[in-house]
């Protein structure tokens, strides 16, 4: 237990009572409607609550929790649920109330004095740390992401109800900030779109009447030392946040069932664009990256309907790469045969995101797999002198060149990292150094110029 946590526990729960807990653990993340509980509380608190005494929700979430369902399987994710809110309870004071609200969201109840509620994002920075610490569980290596979002008790928000959605508005704030992980709620926070609710409403709208548009990042071959590829990057023009990247709506597309209809609608443009590049820029011959989710994946007939969108654009599939991240690539199991179907169809497999997910290697030698993807984050900060990033990508390299699949280096962004990677010979990349993310004008622009320039 961390000591800076430890301390501030005024009455430290006895062994007994910590073994009571955990033999009660498998039952707690079953009760129904567990957030009635911390209501009632919170009503009987309000009734003799003194000048002095505030409260406070925390609404709680592990981030891409369902990967590792969908990965390892619930019994597994059911076991870390057990260990995150045993963790929660026995590591924070005790007028901290938590409950596993089910799925990757805990909710937290806090009565106590003005003074130590003050306190709270210390305390919410420091339990962060405890559970996002990596942990070994069933032959696996785990490590937890975790945001909050707060409300507290004021006379404007003086409801359960209304602390607990406010909590939730910050915590999906908080959700959409990579850098942030709490968020404290406030009536003048400007957030454009408070809820996933309005996200997934304005989306639906958005896909139907034409908000949505491809921007494309243009990929160099080393040895060609030319243009080799696009990736599609989907973009929505919001009407009053201006425009946005996927980052802001793909997650909630993904839990709603939008990404469906937004994921026909990308590979119907992408294809629609594609041909009409190819039609201009004569000689122009290489694929584009589209990023598929594992949800669209093993959709009945996904295959099937992919292809003929394809062969209806007058093209073949051999003009596209189906990339899949990791995380989702290594529960690939169920849709295995779905790739392999794809790819004797002529199309490319892609890893995206490489070396971020979850599971070890051995997934690349059961998956027919072409192409890896570097992850940014390999290259974010590296000059092409440190030790060590320099090994991991000289081994992501050397383990790509093995087993004889292509790597695509993302986010370069400096001349060094482009002369090392080529140096080292890697096959594509892409980043800022060489272009950033364009309209499809600009992209016919662009292999225009370069078809002139030859």
């Amino acid at each position: 237990m961390p000591r800076f946590i430890h301390r501030s526990v005024k009455h430290k729960r006895n062994h007994q009572e910590k073994l009571s807990l955990q033999k009660d653990l498998r039952d707690s993340l079953s009760i129904y409607a567990p957030h009635k509980v911390l209501e009632h509380k919170f009503n009987e608190w309000k009734k003799s609550r003194s000048e002095r005494s505030c409260a406070s929700v925390i609404s709680m979430t592990i981030s891409r929790f369902q990967a590792i369902n969908n990965t390892f399987g619930f019994h597994i994710g059911d076991a870390i649920l057990q260990r995150v809110l045993y963790k929660l309870i026995t590591n924070t004071p005790n007028e901290w109330q938590w409950v596993h609200l089910g799925d990757d969201k805990f909710l937290c109840l806090i009565m106590t004095d003005s003074t130590r509620l003050a306190n709270v994002k210390m305390f919410c920075h420091q339990i962060k740390g405890l559970l996002e610490q990596p942990f070994y569980m069933e032959g696996y290596d785990f490590s937890l992401s975790i945001k909050f979002g707060s409300a507290n008790f004021t006379e404007q928000q003086e409801s359960f109800a209304s602390l607990l959605k406010n909590a939730n508005i910050a915590l999906d704030i908080a959700k959409r900030n990579e850098k942030q992980s709490f968020e404290l709620y406030s009536p003048f926070i400007d957030t454009g779109i408070h809820t996933s609710f309005e996200v997934e409403s304005q989306l639906r709208k958005g896909i139907s009447e034409g908000e949505l548009e491809l921007f494309y990042q243009p990929q160099w071959d080393f040895s060609k030392q030319d243009w080799g590829g696009l990736e599609v990057l989907v973009r929505w023009h919001h009407p009053k946040r201006g425009l946005l990247s996927p980052d802001k709506f793909i997650d909630i597309a993904e839990e709603s069932g939008l990404i469906h209809p937004l994921g026909e609608w990308i590979v119907n443009k992408a294809c629609e664009n594609h041909h009409e590049l190819l039609k201009v820029c004569t000689g122009m011959q290489f694929p584009v990256s589209i990023n598929f989710s594992m949800k669209q994946l093993i959709t009945p007939n996904f295959l099937e309907s992919l292809l003929s969108i394809i062969k209806k654009n007058g093209l073949t599939p051999n003009h596209f790469v189906m990339e899949l991240t990791e995380s989702l690539a290594i529960n690939a199991e169920e849709g295995s045969s779905i790739l392999t179907k794809a790819r004797k169809e002529g199309m490319k497999i892609s890893i995206d995101d490489f070396g971020t997910g979850y599971s070890s290697l051995s997934y690349l030698k059961d998956l027919p797999i072409d192409e890896v993807k570097i992850d940014r984050s390999f290259l974010s900060q590296w000059t092409g002198c440190e030790k060590v990033q320099n090994g991991i990508i000289q081994s992501i390299l050397h383990l790509a060149k093995v087993i004889g699949v292509s790597v695509v280096a993302e986010g370069i962004e400096t001349k060094s990292q482009f002369d090392a990677l080529h140096s080292w010979g890697c096959e594509k990349g892409q980043g800022f150094y060489l272009s950033g993310p364009m309209p499809h004008e600009k992209v016919v622009e662009l292999m225009r110029n370069t078809i002139a320039k030859k």
